[in-house]
Order: structure tokens, then C-alpha cells, then sequence
């Protein structure tokens, strides 16, 4: 789902960009502007065996500073306003020069992240979340409470460029379509005449995307990137 907030304030580059020798198409956000904070969750927050983001941590490991990693890209959470799928590859660009490959573990709350952009925290303009397993977290990342100051981390983001295609996504969608699930990818109200809400529901089933229309009794309980069954 697009806001048009987001339309008017984001500079959206399409272009065709490589990844591990591999083509993607690939969208650029240009990120407002934030304090560079990045903080960190504990991977094992994540409990619901049947979401996007338990099956990915699966195939994650720790590294020697405690980040959560998939093929050496940090797993990182992002605000709804990157419209990047739990597994998808992304790549941001700090105001250092930086570029931080990461992939995405987890999707923010709407709730835990601006109304406007759905892009940071409101409370540290943080723009990235990494995934981390607080046991081996160094003792001065767990003081700061922020990661910036680790490797080449530090500054603040300027873009995020996000991949369109994942073999991580296709994988953990292969997961669930071989035990009847969905993932569900998208939600949107469209509000009709007569003060009318229409609840759509996008989800996708072993690489086959459906749209359906449902209660919003069913669309209040639904979350984008956690797996579910859905009556067609």
C-alpha cells in the first residue's frame, strides 16, 4: 500500500541493479531526514514459528559481534514505508559514502514508526533496526543501546534502495505454501461512498499473488509478513 504522503516526499528512482552477480529491479527511497541512530532487537523476540520472520532466522547465523546475519547481509527491521518484503534484499547508503547490504527480518509497526513516511521511529529518527542475539551483543553496544559506533556503521541514512526479488522470499514462501499457508504481503482500506470501507487483503501463496476482500473484524487481525490461511 502506497500513502500519498509518501509519493509527494520521496524522491523514487527505478533502476536495474546487481546483487551477488545476479539483476534485480530495484527502488530508491530517499530517506527524510534522521538522527542516524540504529538499534538493535534480539532475534529471539521473533516466536511465531509460521511468519516470514521465524523461518528466515532459521537459515541466519551470529556473527562475532552478535548481528544476525544471511549470506554476511545484516537482517535488519524496516518501517512499512520501504514497501520490502520480510527477506528482501536492500542496500542502504549513509551519509558517509557507506553502503550497508542488509535483509529484511522484520517489518515495523505502523504504530512504532512516523505517520507520515512510515520510514523511522519518532522518538531517535531511527531508520534501521538490526537483528541481533543479545547474548553475544558486545557489553558497550548493549550500553549505548545503539550500533552505530560498530565497523562502518556510523551516520546517517540518506537512501535505501530495495530489491524487488529474493530467493529468501521465494524460499520462505516455497515453506509455507508446503503446509497450506499464506504470507501475508499487503493491506489497504479504500474508503467508498457513504462513509464505506472496503478491506482489501494481498497475499501470496508459493509465488502466486491474490487479492481478497474481507471483514474488517479479519483485516484487524491479519499482519503483513506473518503467515495465516486464507478462504479464497
Amino acid at each position: 500500500m502506497r500513502h500519498n504522503a509518501t509519493r509527494l516526499l520521496l524522491l523514487t528512482l527505478l533502476a536495474i541493479l546487481t546483487v551477488g552477480g545476479r539483476a534485480y529491479a530495484a527502488e530508491t527511497y530517499t530517506v527524510p531526514k534522521n538522527s542516524g541512530a540504529k538499534t538493535y532487537m534480539s532475534y529471539k523476540a521473533i516466536t511465531a514459528k509460521n511468519s516470514a520472520q521465524y523461518i528466515l532466522q532459521q537459515d541466519c547465523v551470529t556473527d562475532e559481534l552478535g548481528f544476525r546475519t544471511l549470506n554476511g547481509f545484516y537482517t535488519v527491521a524496516v518501517g512499512t514505508g520501504f514497501h520490502a518484503k520480510v527477506g528482501t534484499y536492500i542496500d542502504a547508503v549513509l551519509d558517509s559514502g557507506e553502503v550497508i547490504h542488509c535483509v529484511v527480518g522484520d517489518i515495523k509497526a505502523d504504530s512504532d514508526t512516523d505517520q507520515e513516511t512510515h520510514m523511522m521511529a519518532p522518538c531517535n529518527t531511527n531508520v534501521l533496526e538490526f537483528i541481533v542475539d543479545s547474548n553475544t551483543l558486545k557489553t558497550e553496544t548493549k550500553t549505548r543501546g545503539d550500533v552505530s559506533h560498530v565497523r562502518n556503521l556510523k551516520g546517517k541514512v540518506e537512501t535505501i534502495t530495495v530489491f524487488d526479488s529474493s530467493d529468501v522470499y521465494e524460499h520462505v514462501i516455497s515453506v509455507l505454501a508446503e503446509n497450506d499457508q499464506f504470507l501475508v504481503v499487503d493491506k489497504e482500506v479504500i474508503k467508498m461512498p457513504n462513509d464505506y470501507n472496503l478491506y482489501l487483503v494481498k497475499y501470496d501463496r508459493g509465488g502466486e499473488i491474490k487479492t481478497v476482500t474481507v471483514s474488517q473484524i479479519v483485516y484487524d487481525e491479519l499482519t503483513v509478513g506473518v503467515s495465516t490461511w486464507v478462504e479464497e
